[in-house]
């Protein structure tokens, strides 16, 4: 087990705060603001046809309109993304844009590519798993298992400011497991086992970091996002 350690940026006598160990990294996207997100270096993202992420208040979002923006953590490989949703009281819930926060598993990424798993949550509680490949190339995938026959509560209500949403990638089995906390403890809802969509995912990603990401058709919107992130290593 590693001993966790804190990371202080001081910035014009602002100070953001980063939970950090060989294995776990934390944060709530305290002050300074930043655009892209960074907090120290530990964000990454090369492709530069990509959105990039921002923090803004102690939230993280995405700045493009129908471009997903993405931060990841280089070299963590296999990993548990854990996240709590952030909603502004004034997105209602008939709003007609679309909003998601994200978890990605195995990204790699280069000037001109990303390639990785893609779990998005719609704020309207909608979810698919969907297949980045090269440059501009996206599959929502067949084959989700559901394991839990509501998202994310029983009256099938929306993602509110405070649900929690945790994805892992377990190399042992292959599988993609998504679970949510909607106030009660983690209830797992779907997993996907990798390579059964057979026509978009026949040769699936082997490798690749976590990341999180942001989705929605009005650009720079700070609606929906991330208020807090954890990230764990899984090998």
């Amino acid at each position: 087990m590693s001993t966790p350690y804190t990371l202080r940026f001081l910035r014009g006598g602002a100070r953001t705060v980063a939970a950090v160990s060989a294995s776990v990294f934390s944060t709530s996207f305290l002050a300074p603001d930043e655009n892209p997100l960074s907090e120290g270096g530990v964000w990454k993202e090369n492709n530069t046809s990509r959105a990039k992420v921002q923090k803004i208040g102690g939230h993280a979002f995405g700045l493009g309109t129908n471009n997903d923006g993405y931060a990841y953590l280089s070299g963590w490989g296999d990993s548990i993304i854990e996240t709590t949703v952030f909603r502004d009281a004034t997105l209602g819930d008939a709003d007609p844009n679309s909003y998601e926060v994200e978890h990605l598993h195995r990204l790699t990424d280069g000037a001109s590519f990303t390639n990785c798993y893609e779990l998005d949550f719609a704020y309207t509680n909608g979810f698919n798993i969907v297949r980045w490949s090269g440059a501009t190339s996206f599959a929502v995938l067949t084959g989700l298992v559901t394991d839990t026959n509501f998202w994310p509560d029983g009256a099938g209500g929306q993602l509110r400011d405070g649900h929690k949403i945790k994805s892992e990638l377990i190399a042992a089995t292959s599988t993609i497991n998504i679970y949510a906390d909607v106030g009660s403890g983690y209830v797992k809802y779907f997993h996907y086992v990798l390579g059964t969509d057979a026509t978009n995912d026949a040769t699936p990603l082997t490798s690749g970091d976590p990341a999180i990401s942001f989705f929605t058709t009005l650009g720079n919107s700070n609606l929906f996002g991330m208020k807090f992130a954890r990230l764990t290593k899984l090998s």
